[in-house]
């Protein structure tokens, strides 16, 4: 069954999806657009307490997922409106 993977930062509550699959057909999404979210959330994560794995193991449901609504900017810690 193929999961989704997400980081998240303890810090703020927020969390990034940024794979998905399983098993040796996992992969992180490498568009121009998620590299730039990633970057911009560990740039703006930095020092905060991160952790990286699949939907199944963290437990994130109170988390903020910064790249589900076009509405938020991920250029911000908190995900705010731009």
């Amino acid at each position: 069954m193929a999961r989704t993977y997400e980081i998240a930062c303890h810090d703020c509550k927020v969390r990034l999806w940024i794979g998905q699959g399983s098993g040796e057909k996992a992969y992180i999404y490498s568009t121009d657009r998620h590299i730039k979210q990633l970057r911009d959330f560990l740039f703006n994560h930095q020092y905060h307490r991160l952790e990286f794995g699949d939907d199944e193991r963290l437990a994130l449901d109170d988390y903020m997922e910064l790249n589900s609504d076009d509405d938020y900017d991920i250029s911000t810690p908190e995900g705010g409106k731009p």
